[in-house]
């Protein structure tokens, strides 16, 4: 299986499981920012083992900075279109944030490959 579809498929689970607390944080009523903040958060860890066994099959610790400096970056990306999305689209924030996964999704694969587990990494 080509790197690219073990990223799909790992991916698919950790949005699964980042999106669902996202989506249960946001329908209790937490603010958008923060509710996709704590999802960020909670899926870090378990997205760094996943993406770094299962997709790149580089999981050494070494690289958790890295991978948490990566996943800030994608944050404030992700949040920027969020309210983009919510603004220009007028839709809600689940919807915003589900808009959002197709851009940011290729956006976070190219820079864990290139900027946590490429081999100039």
């Amino acid at each position: 299986m080509s790197e690219v579809a073990r990223f799909v498929l790992t991916g698919a689970l950790n949005t699964l499981v980042g999106f669902g607390i996202y989506t249960a944080l946001v329908l209790v009523g937490l603010d958008v920012a923060l509710a996709l903040l704590a999802a960020t958060v909670l899926g870090v860890l378990f997205n760094f083992f996943s993406f770094g066994r299962i997709t790149f099959r580089r999981p050494a610790m070494d690289r958790l900075p890295r991978f948490v400096a990566i996943y800030a970056v994608i944050y404030v990306f992700n949040l920027a279109l969020l309210w983009g999305a919510q603004r220009t689209l007028g839709v809600g924030p689940v919807v915003g944030q589900f808009l959002c996964l197709f851009v940011v999704a290729p956006a976070a694969y190219l820079l864990l490959k290139h900027k946590v587990y490429g081999d100039s990494a």
